[in-house]
């Protein structure tokens, strides 16, 4: 069964194995998360999170160049750590939003995440620029 790995914004994660019959955790997040499934594994994002980074992964995927997603937990998290996947085109993505309107995008958010793809390290979740 695959574990459900909820993240805040910026990579808080809590993890908890999902079995027949029982419903997801309770989130403690005050915004809509959404979920980035990939590999058999569930990440939960804010909605606003996710729909940046769906423009800077659709960018990388279209262009045939795989890459690392990475993102560091909040202070606080349940686990600390860093946590890295691999994303590539031979393995299916789907992006689910909790709300049904569309957040505005940020220009400047995706360049930063554009630019941070770019690197070796692969794309890093940053913060939103002001």
């Amino acid at each position: 069964m695959p574990e459900r790995r909820s993240v805040g914004p910026l990579g808080e994660l809590k993890t908890a194995r999902k079995s027949k019959g029982t419903r997801p955790p309770v989130r403690a997040y005050a915004r809509p998360m959404g979920q980035i499934r990939y590999d058999g594994m569930v990440f939960e994002f804010e909605d606003r999170v996710l729909a940046h980074l769906q423009i800077v992964i659709g960018q990388k995927l279209r262009r045939r160049e795989p890459f690392f997603l990475r993102w560091n937990p909040q202070p606080g998290a349940v686990r600390g750590g860093r946590h890295v996947i691999w994303i590539d085109n031979g393995i299916p993505l789907h992006i689910d939003y909790t709300e049904e309107t569309e957040p505005s995008v940020n220009r400047r958010w995706i360049e930063a995440l554009a630019e941070s793809s770019m690197s070796n390290g692969g794309l890093l979740l940053l913060p939103e620029p002001a």
